[in-house]
């Protein structure tokens, strides 16, 4: 749709149709309050001192609405689209054409414009924004709020020195070409001495041809000139009164969750394997290495002999650096020995077996040596995988600060995030861990037992914020140098929850990301001693899982038992991506390896009695 102009003539005639409905308005509905319409609700008990800019108010335009700048720069023009708001000045936010002069494009998406008023009382404030809902071609109007951070949090909580994450607003979308420019950067965020801008999300560098346009909010890394914490402090009270910025917070620190280990402890992973009835799903599915599984961690020893013919050394990455060489150099082998629970290779006569025989496992090196990873890095990786088409993410690092930028980031990621609950004993309905406290559809929290199938006693908990729990007391898994060794947390009990996923995702790969949550959860072993500390009160059973799924007869795409023409409408919705119609094994009509259309056509000729055109027995159990 073409953006709407608004000119002269259509001025005049929305003058009247604005002028009909408010009299309309007043005389027939009674008051208007910001309830009543999209994005209100604020009340002048709402408006506290510091956390809005007086007078100013963000407004968006609606779809295909763009009202030009010659308009907005005449009093005349404004008094006659915006009647009964009173107005000092409005500017386009995103139009930077006194900045790049002739370098300028028009850019694509809504029109987002900040009022200042005439008088900034708050009482002309709340009525401002109700006059404004109510004009038809406003989307929202909101306040221009200030996020800002406390000293204590700060002086209490780890953080990059001299880094900060910036969420812009939505609809605001700054280029690379802007990003890079010194000068429209001073003009962007004037008064903030800038280091190094960049996109979190724009893999362009990294993925080159590769590389397609996220959507979803702008995630920005701001590297400042100074890392004290004066001005730290500074710069994020400026940045929180920008209008094109919605949130700005320190590069937070995380940390992998490593509980303390004993060599000599006897017991060993194939407890934890034995507690999920790994050898019955095995019987059903050991798992496919068209199956990626992205360990967020301290990288892999992919030169490990259980390990190396699952990594895949062309999709890591590492982020710490820059490069693809994402090898484990953590003192306990963190991220080496998470993989091997998730993929130790199989039926090899060495070592240990993971949860998958066959998988690959792609390492996305987020964390340092000492464990220590943070938000810049965990959320590019993030974005990382959502461009590679990455389904599992494993994310045995946690913190107890929350970050609207990592949130931001899983948001956008479409995959399932496993993380790790935590190791401080702590109530995650009380005291949230993230990124497993957060409330997002894609994520599945992990608390860990011990091999006497209660809670860990290190192990977080949460009868709402934490869904399972799964063995993670002295699991024995892979180590750097095609070693072996015991290690315990939720760290542990996390990768047993993604490797399931990766189980059930090798038996179906055209479950969706909700599916395959539902599977894990539907499925668990109920135990009593977790009744209350984790959602839903069990342990991690992957062949209830895996065996929830069922057997797949080609051609019986509806599962009913019977292959008719129900079968060919239910196929070709499912094809169509219609809500409630999904596609499965049994959907590969013609046995070629793809759902696609052939097997559409198949289908259709085998119904209707063509020749060569017969279906083949069940597959799957």
């Amino acid at each position: 749709m073409a953006p709407i102009l608004i000119n002269k003539t259509f001025r005049k005639i929305l003058v009247i149709i604005l002028s009909m409905t408010m009299v309309f308005t007043v005389f027939s509905l009674g008051p208007v309050f910001a309830s009543d319409v999209e994005g209100g609700g604020i009340t002048i008990e709402d408006l506290i001192e510091g956390t809005y800019v007086p007078g100013q108010l963000i407004v968006g335009m609606k779809d295909g609405v763009r009202i030009p700048k010659a308009e907005l720069t005449s009093q005349e023009s404004l008094t006659n689209l915006f009647p009964g708001v009173g107005i000092l000045s409005v500017k386009d936010i995103m139009d930077l054409s006194d900045i790049l002069g002739d370098e300028y494009k028009p850019y694509e998406g809504r029109q987002l414009l900040r009022f200042i008023l005439n008088d900034d009382s708050k009482e002309n404030l709340i009525y401002a924004m109700q006059v404004l809902q109510e004009n038809p071609l406003v989307k929202f109007a909101e306040l221009n709020s200030i996020y800002k951070i406390t000293d204590d949090l700060l002086a209490n909580n780890e953080y990059r020195p001299g880094q900060l994450i910036l969420g812009m607003r939505d609809d605001v979308r700054l280029s690379k070409e802007e990003l890079e420019n010194h000068e429209i950067l001073i003009s962007l965020f004037p008064g903030i001495r800038i280091q190094r801008v960049k996109d979190i999300m724009d893999l362009s560098d990294i993925l080159g041809d590769e590389y397609r346009p996220y959507e979803g909010q702008q995630l920005l890394f701001l590297a400042l000139a100074s890392e004290s914490v004066e001005y730290m402090r500074e710069a994020m009270t400026k940045l929180s009164e920008n209008v094109l910025v919605k949130f700005v917070e320190p590069n937070w620190i995380y940390r992998v969750c490593l509980a303390p280990n004993d060599i000599y402890y006897s017991a060993g992973l194939i407890l934890g394997l034995n507690k999920i009835q790994a050898s019955l799903a095995w019987d059903i599915s050991t798992g496919s290495q068209s199956v990626t599984v992205g360990v967020m961690d301290t990288g892999i020893d992919h030169t490990h002999p259980d390990l190396a013919a699952n990594v895949s050394d062309a999709l890591g990455y590492n982020f710490l650096n820059g490069s693809t060489y994402a090898m484990d150099d953590h003192i306990n082998s963190h991220g080496t020995h998470v993989a091997g629970i998730i993929g130790a290779v199989g039926n090899n006569s060495i070592g240990v077996v993971g949860v998958n025989w066959n998988v690959t496992l792609v390492p996305l090196k987020v964390a340092y040596a000492d464990g220590t990873s943070d938000i810049y890095c965990q959320a590019m990786a993030i974005g990382y995988a959502q461009q590679k088409g990455i389904k599992i993410l494993n994310c045995s690092i946690a913190g107890p600060v929350a970050s609207a930028g990592l949130k931001a980031a899983i948001d956008i990621y479409s995959g399932l995030l496993v993380a790790a609950a935590g190791n401080s004993s702590e109530n995650l309905d009380l005291y949230p861990y993230y990124p497993a406290g957060y409330p997002c559809p894609n994520i599945i929290s992990v608390a860990a037992t011990d091999n006497s199938d209660v809670k860990r006693s290190t192990s977080n908990y949460g009868a709402t914020s934490v869904h399972l729990a799964a063995p993670g007391e002295w699991i024995y898994s892979t180590i750097r140098n095609n070693n072996y060794g015991y290690s315990s947390g939720t760290s542990m009990a996390a990768p047993h929850v993604a490797g399931v996923a990766a189980l059930l995702l090798s038996y179906n790969p055209y479950l969706t990301t909700q599916q395959l949550k539902s599977a894990i959860l539907d499925n668990v072993d109920i135990v009593p001693a977790l009744s209350g500390l984790v959602s839903t009160g069990g342990r991690l059973n992957a062949y209830k899982a895996l065996n929830s799924l069922g057997s797949y007869t080609p051609g019986d795409v509806n599962r009913d038992g019977v292959v008719d023409e129900l079968d060919l409408l239910y196929l070709a919705r499912a094809l169509n991506q219609w809500t409630g119609y999904y596609l499965s094994p049994a959907c590969d009509v013609n046995g070629d390896g793809v759902v696609d259309e052939f097997d559409w056509l198949y289908l259709a000729r085998h119904l209707n009695g063509w020749v060569g055109y017969e279906i083949l027995g069940p597959r799957g159990q």
